[in-house]
């Protein structure tokens, strides 16, 4: 697996918020930078 691929690839996503389905897409690459993104 390479992680370009994984930059550059933008996949889709689908979340339930309060009943509500919310679509929005999101690159790998920035959910691993939330994930390792300390909580203040």
């Amino acid at each position: 697996m390479s992680l370009d691929i994984l930059e550059e690839e933008v996949v889709p996503r689908q979340i339930e918020v309060n009943g509500n389905t919310v679509r929005f897409s999101y690159r790998p690459r920035e959910i691993i930078t939330l994930l390792l993104r300390p909580s203040l």
